[in-house]
């Protein structure tokens, strides 16, 4: 075997090994991805759940306020449940309401947003594997040359019209004539 044969043997077995490394770094590219996916849906619940906290504590002071208010007006000698006690608490309610409302529109917002961002993670954790795919493809494909290439009758290594070749120089007379 001589030092070109030997070196495209080299070739091929790094070109095999070459083809098994990107799809490991595929496989790990999208793992690593499907975590980042996972990591977005447990962030996006969480800022979800601490919206729908924050509006439960809306709630829960605006029964604080109203009771208070029921209170004031009993103790002032009037109903609690009407005139300006009731105004108080209709006023309480309306901008209670509106918090709880925009709050619990939050929490929807954030899952929505964290499972988009979840699948736009794995779709890049799919994009990379397939990516990974094609590049050992192509690895193979050089290995597959370069094994033709050490078996008998394949191609000698030498490019058409090189020194070595059994082919004509281009621009010779045996060229244009035909006559090889």
């Amino acid at each position: 075997m001589g030092a070109v044969a030997a070196m495209q043997a080299v070739s091929v077995v790094t070109s095999v090994m070459g083809a098994v490394q990107s799809i490991r770094q595929g496989q790990a590219a999208e793992s690593q991805y499907q975590v980042k996916a996972a990591q977005e849906r447990a962030q996006a619940e969480r800022a979800a759940v601490n919206a729908e906290i924050e509006g439960n504590n809306v709630l829960r002071k605006l029964r604080e306020t109203n009771s208070t208010a029921v209170a004031r007006g009993f103790a002032g000698g009037v109903s609690g449940f009407s005139g300006s006690a009731k105004l108080v608490q209709t006023v309480n309610e309306t901008y209670a309401g509106k918090d709880f409302t925009r709050l619990q529109t939050t929490a929807k917002e954030r899952r929505a947003f964290g499972d988009i961002q979840a699948q736009m993670f794995e779709e890049a954790g799919t994009a990379a594997r397939e990516s990974s795919k094609f590049d050992a493809l192509t690895k193979l494909s050089t290995a597959a040359i370069n094994t033709y290439a050490l078996m008998p009758g394949g191609s000698s290594g030498s490019s058409y019209g090189m020194p070595g070749s059994s082919t004509p120089r281009y621009g010779s007379t045996e060229f244009w004539k035909g006559t090889t």
